[in-house]
């Protein structure tokens, strides 16, 4: 089974909501740790924001891609410390996203799963339906 995981959601869910919503949790296991699991694949690091997991026994594959984030201190700084350096434009670094992207599609998956979420709160409506 080859599987394409798309979304931060995926290893960062959000669980918890202001007032009523609010939750406490000890520990959340990330979905994509537990398809890992489900699938008996080593599971990929929570840092990696485009990464692909194989168990070559079960021939069981998964390809992970969260969402850049191009302020230096957010979740795609892995791609500055591979070489890139904070210089780097957004733009430069969405095509370096982009290109990654297209290699990424031109494989074919048994199921693309996407997890999305929004964190919002009273006093916080949206501005838009976009999703970033």
């Amino acid at each position: 089974m080859n599987i394409l995981v798309l979304g931060n959601d995926a290893v960062n869910p959000v669980i918890i909501g202001g007032g009523s919503g609010q939750v406490f949790t000890d520990f959340v296991l990330p979905p994509l740790w537990a398809l890992c699991d489900e699938l008996k694949i080593p599971r990929i690091a929570l840092d990696k924001k485009t990464y692909k997991q194989c168990n070559y026994d079960t021939m069981n594959c998964i390809t992970y891609v969260g969402h850049p984030n191009t302020n230096g201190d957010g979740p795609y700084d892995s791609k500055i410390q591979q070489g890139q350096t904070k210089e780097h434009n957004k733009e430069e670094v969405a095509e370096i996203v982009n290109a990654e992207l297209r290699e990424i599609t031109n494989e074919d998956y048994d199921f693309t799963l996407i997890f999305t979420g929004l964190e919002m709160g009273e006093g916080g409506d949206r501005p838009d339906y976009n999703w970033i």
